[in-house]
């Protein structure tokens, strides 16, 4: 299957979707979460990494995940907190589903969720807690059945505003 991405534009802001292996994309999000979420590990599988660029290129916020045969797994999340509360990383998951969807995919699954309230909001469902032993951080591992459509109508100008 040829590459794929995907660009959306705003007048400041850029969404950057594609399916490709970006392993310094993965450790910049997952650096940005630190000490909050474990060290992700790659699986196998067709990846969907979703950035919001500001207009010098610089990331502001991202998703990592990916697909493995009927499954959306999370990897992570995050978005600069001067542009929290906005709806961006709602935004960014509904983008994920929607891709997931495309492929088949029936089920997703978040691993590391530290606070899980976020994700019930989106439908999604705790089916485990881990408990770090030497730092007692809780983590959360949540699931959610995809079903079409998940297209919403947002506006990016609304999001960013």
């Amino acid at each position: 299957m040829p590459p794929f991405e995907q660009t959306l534009t705003s007048s400041a802001y850029v969404f950057t979707i594609t399916d490709q292996v970006d392993p310094d994309y993965l450790k910049y999000l997952t650096r940005k979460v630190r000490p909050y979420q474990p060290t992700i590990t790659t699986r196998l599988g067709t990846r969907i990494d979703i950035s919001l660029d500001d207009p010098e290129g610089d990331i502001v916020a991202g998703i990592a995940a990916l697909t493995v045969d009927d499954t959306l797994f999370i990897d992570v999340i995050w978005v600069e907190a001067s542009l929290r509360k906005r709806g961006i990383a709602r935004q960014l998951i509904r983008m994920t589903e929607e891709i997931a969807l495309g492929r088949s995919c029936h089920q997703a699954e978040v691993t590391y969720a530290p606070e899980p309230l976020f994700y019930q909001k989106l439908g999604y469902t705790i089916s485990g807690k881990l408990t770090q032993f030497q730092t007692g951080q809780r983590f959360f591992r949540l699931q959610k059945t995809l079903v079409a459509p998940i297209r919403s109508d947002f506006s990016l100008e609304e999001l960013l505003a």
